[in-house]
């Protein structure tokens, strides 16, 4: 079954740096605008039957450092290095 970040599949390798493609402070804390590294992935039992395309909808697990795992879509991440 297709998933919401086959196109970049990196995206799923634990130890991965990366960082958000926009940063809004209003709606992220502010250690988001930081690199971070991913940690694993959930599926997002919300989004996966919503979507109605067939699609497995995964967050990326990310941890920015804190001592939160931050769950994030993946089309809001790039590759930070």
């Amino acid at each position: 079954m297709p998933t919401n970040f086959d196109d970049t599949p990196w995206l799923a390798t634990r130890g991965q740096w990366v960082c958000l493609t926009c940063f809004c402070p209003a709606m992220h804390p502010r250690i988001w605008e930081k690199t971070g590294v991913v940690t694993g992935i959930s599926l997002d039992k919300g989004l996966t039957p919503m979507n109605r395309k067939n699609i497995q909808m995964y967050r990326i697990l990310v941890d920015f450092g804190d001592g939160n795992i931050a769950s994030v879509l993946p089309c809001i991440l790039k590759r930070a290095f």
